[in-house]
């Protein structure tokens, strides 16, 4: 009988250090709402900018302690400064913050049009120091070749006859 109860114990208390340690473990996050996600820019443009809104759904105070991003070019570039500068060390328990820049995305001089997309993820926690990955957006760039300008036909008929014309006249003042 004191087995029984003995092991009935043992197992209540694993089952309570448990569940205690998984409320402990879990991740905190953040939702990142980016205002424009899809971009499209012309050829020749240098810096796009990604605003977004952060708010803490969780019931801790979330620290942003860092942030990095990935993309699928060497051409495009991802500047975190703006979260650095912009975004708040932490936000409370159903705090947000934002509209505000969150990150640039620098293009190469003469990249190719093309979609260009990337990752940003934010990293902090609910500890100060830790480096969990509270969230990741997509983003996506479509640079658009230059615009060539065809006059119609038209118009190359309606000059031509205009400088015969002028030629035409010239030669009879002449």
């Amino acid at each position: 009988m004191q087995r029984i109860s003995l092991l009935n114990t043992m197992l209540a208390a694993g089952l309570l250090l448990a569940s205690a340690g998984a409320s402990r473990a879990d991740t905190p996050s953040l939702d990142v709402v980016l205002s424009s996600p899809s971009q499209t820019v012309a050829q020749g443009t240098t810096v796009v900018v990604f605003s977004a809104s952060i708010s803490n759904p969780t019931g801790d105070t979330v620290f942003l302690n860092s942030a990095s991003a990935t993309t699928n070019s060497l051409d495009v570039s991802v500047d975190t400064f703006p979260f650095f500068n912009n975004t708040p060390p932490s936000l409370d328990s159903g705090a947000a913050a934002g509209p505000l820049e969150l990150f640039d995305v620098d293009l190469a001089i003469g990249l190719l049009p093309g979609t260009y997309t990337g990752i940003f993820s934010t990293q902090g926690g609910a500890d100060g120091g830790a480096n969990d990955d509270l969230s990741d957006v997509n983003f996506s760039i479509t640079v658009t070749g230059p615009v060539n300008n065809t006059p119609e036909p038209g118009l190359l008929a309606l000059l031509g006859s205009g400088l015969a014309g002028f030629v035409l006249l010239r030669r009879r003042l002449a």
